[in-house]
C-alpha cells in the first residue's frame, strides 16, 4: 500500500508472503500503528498470516500498556494476535528505554528463520529536537528485521494511524520514557508526540491510566 501523508511525501508499505509475523510491540504509537499497517495489508491483499506481538520488559511499563491495544486492535480488526508479554531485556537498553536487539534475533532464530519480524523503531527526530540529548544507544536496521519507520518522523506515523482509522487508540498508548504513568512532558518522547500533534493540529489526548 502506498500511504500519501501530510507533507506531500508517499509512504510505500508491503507485506512480503511469510509463513509468520513477528512484531516488536510497546505500549506506543508508532508500534499500534505498524500493527494495524500489517494487518491492513493483509486484509488488502486477502492473507491470513499468524501475527505474535512480543513485548519487551521496560522500566516504563509498556509491559502492562501492551495487552489492552492489543485487545483493541483484534476486536477492531477481527484478527487474533497472539501475544509473548515481558520478555527479559538487559540493563544497558532499560537505562536507554529501548529493547535489546538480542531479543528479535532470538525470535527469529528460534522460528529458523521462517518468520518475519518488525519493529517500530524509530531514529528521525523532529527538526527541532537533539536525540542525543536523550539517549545514546541508536537504533540500526539489522538482518532479518524490517524496521519500517527507521527514518521516518513521528508525525508522518501519527498521520498514517489517523489514514487507517486506529486514532481512537491515542488514548491508550503512552509515549513518556520517564514515568510509568501519565506524561512528565519533558522527555523526548514527550516533546516528539507533543509536536507531531501540533505540526498535524490535531488533539494528542492524554493516556486512559491502567488500572491495577
Amino acid at each position: 500500500m502506498i500511504y500519501k501523508l501530510f507533507d506531500k511525501t508517499n509512504f510505500e508499505f508491503t507485506v512480503p508472503d511469510t509463513p509468520k509475523i513477528g512484531l516488536f510491540m510497546s505500549g506506543g504509537i508508532d508500534s499500534v500503528t505498524l500493527l494495524g499497517m500489517i494487518i491492513t495489508e493483509l486484509h488488502t491483499t486477502k492473507r491470513n498470516i499468524p501475527i505474535t506481538a512480543y513485548t519487551t520488559y521496560k522500566y516504563t511499563r509498556e509491559q502492562d500498556y501492551t495487552p489492552r491495544l492489543i485487545e483493541l486492535i483484534s476486536k477492531h480488526f477481527n484478527v487474533a494476535v497472539e501475544h509473548v508479554n515481558n520478555i527479559p531485556n538487559r540493563e544497558e537498553y532499560l537505562r536507554e528505554g529501548i529493547a535489546d536487539p538480542q531479543n528479535m534475533f532470538d525470535v527469529y532464530n528460534s522460528h529458523n528463520g521462517d518468520i518475519k519480524i518488525y519493529a517500530a523503531n524509530n531514529n528521525q527526530a523532529e527538526e527541532t529536537f537533539d536525540i542525543f540529548k536523550h539517549r545514546t544507544l541508536q537504533y540500526t536496521q539489522q538482518p532479518n528485521i524490517c524496521s519500517p519507520f527507521l527514518n521516518s518522523k513521528k508525525t508522518q506515523i501519527v498521520d498514517i494511524m489517523y489514514q487507517i482509522n486506529l486514532d481512537f487508540l491515542l488514548p491508550y498508548t503512552h509515549s513518556c520514557a520517564r514515568w510509568a504513568v501519565g506524561n512528565c512532558n519533558n522527555c523526548y518522547n514527550c516533546e516528539e508526540r507533543s509536536w507531531a500533534f501540533e505540526v498535524l493540529k490535531k488533539k494528542n489526548p492524554d493516556t486512559i491510566p491502567l488500572e491495577d
